[in-house]
């Protein structure tokens, strides 16, 4: 049986509200391609490329990640999993604190509150 770490559970188990805090099911092997999931891969690409170019090409990468992070976060979420990416790209794969706009999401995504 395979070691289960944060990255795997991130990205292969989902928790399901109704059923339960406990329930957890595998999340799609292939997600619906929304806005949100297209930009996150390229923003992936972008990432990953940013740190393996040689230092003269990391501007052009580190813009191209930047014009990505903003757009992904600009665009309405159509899914839960968009949502999750929009937290993984806010917060910088978990490497800062979020931001006030991806709360102000949050926040109009939950609603009033008595």
């Amino acid at each position: 049986m395979a070691r289960i770490t944060r990255r795997r559970a991130l990205t292969t188990l989902a928790v399901r509200p109704s059923l339960g805090s406990a329930a957890i099911v595998p999340v799609q092997a292939h997600p619906e391609q929304t806005k949100v999931n297209a930009l996150f891969t390229e923003w992936l690409d972008a990432a990953n490329a940013a740190e393996l170019e040689p230092e003269e090409d990391e501007k052009w990468g580190e813009s191209r990640y930047v014009r990505l992070q903003t757009a992904i976060l600009a665009a309405e979420p159509e899914s839960p999993r968009d949502v999750a990416i929009q937290f993984f790209v806010d917060c910088d794969r978990f490497g800062s604190d979020f931001s006030e706009h991806f709360k102000a999401l949050v926040t109009r995504l939950i609603g009033p509150i008595n």
